[in-house]
């Protein structure tokens, strides 16, 4: 994989990807946290096509917990 930059808004949800793996207790970002960081940066692309989709932040945690049993 070449070594590129992430643009400003790719590093903020990571970094938020991040946040949410660690106040879990996760020990690695799964695609859960991925896209929980997507949503909750709400001047990104992916946020807004998700968001017109209908797809929140409080679906994907409340489908993560009713399918897992674990809070998101």
């Amino acid at each position: 994989m070449p070594d590129r930059p992430y643009s400003t808004r790719a590093q903020r949800a990571l970094e938020l990807a991040d946040a949410s793996a660690a106040r879990l207790g996760d020990p690695f970002i799964g695609p859960q946290h991925l896209l929980i960081g997507l949503l909750e940066e709400p001047n990104g692309p992916a946020a807004q096509v998700l968001n017109h989709l209908g797809v929140t932040t409080e679906i994907v945690r409340d489908t993560w917990h009713r399918t897992t049993g674990q809070n998101l």
